[in-house]
């Protein structure tokens, strides 16, 4: 198949952050909550005339896989991009940084100890060379300059600088997030080609505020106690904020330029 513009694509996120910015990128749009998945959200919608639809879960939201999988056979879609922030891995990775995945390591379920010549006996899935190939035109076309990475999965948040240089040592990898393995498993087995875009939200040598205390078990953020991490940890946590706010602005850029492209 060949990529000039995924006619009905489907762009799926995580956290209300993303998935706004993504639906404010669409025109003729309504919201609705999926029947029986009360936690997970689309809002369908037109960019440029094509219909687009953006899903969200949660952050490594569990059981996830399944029901994303049920979405998809459901749907008819050309097309789908993960989209959304990580971790960088690679200290040459800068907050704000568009990135596109060659493919997703599953590092879930393992120790981080295995040693990097390994790394190909680990699980891992390619992205469509092609989606992605779109992906990386578009922007480039357009001055963007996007970096192609191989990508990691976690089952946390990773906030310390020395877990992340770790990471990225034993998988050759340059970002970390909690749903992309899932997502594109999920596309694999139903037939459709999948891509990631992840913008750099932290980077790889700054440590985060320990947000995973604020993460409930349905992956979903909660507001008090994100707050009160935030507060136990003042630099760390103004760094953050600073980077969140660079992704959200690439994010919403780089998205726009796909969707018009």
């Amino acid at each position: 198949m060949t990529f000039e513009r995924p006619g009905n694509l489907c762009i799926v996120t995580a956290v209300d952050t993303e998935f706004k910015i993504v639906a404010g990128l669409l025109s003729s749009k309504h919201t609705q909550s999926l029947a029986g998945h009360t936690d997970m959200i689309v809002c369908r919608g037109l960019a440029r005339n094509f219909p687009v639809s953006v899903l969200k879960t949660e952050i490594g939201a569990p059981g996830f896989a399944d029901k994303f999988s049920n979405f998809l056979s459901t749907q008819d879609f050309d097309a789908v991009i993960v989209a959304g922030f990580a971790g960088a891995l690679s200290p040459d990775l800068k907050t704000g940084d568009p990135l596109i995945y060659t493919r997703c390591f599953n590092a879930r379920g393992t120790n981080n100890k295995e040693k990097p010549s390994a790394r190909d006996d680990f699980a891992s899935i390619h992205c469509n060379s092609q989606l992605s190939k779109f992906i990386i035109d578009s922007l480039r076309n357009s001055g963007s300059k996007p970096r192609e990475i191989s990508g990691v999965a976690v089952e946390r948040i990773i906030t310390l600088s020395s877990e992340k240089l770790s990471l990225g040592a034993i998988y050759d990898a340059g970002a970390v997030d909690m749903e992309s393995f899932d997502i594109l498993s999920a596309c694999s087995r139903s037939g459709i080609p999948a891509a990631v875009l992840r913008i750099v939200s932290d980077e790889a040598l700054c440590d985060l505020p320990d947000l995973n205390r604020a993460v409930a078990r349905d992956g979903r953020m909660h507001a008090g106690l994100m707050a009160l991490a935030m507060l136990s940890a003042p630099v760390r946590s103004f760094r953050f904020v600073l980077g969140i706010r660079a992704a959200i602005s690439s994010l919403r850029h780089n998205l726009g330029i796909i969707l018009n492209a």
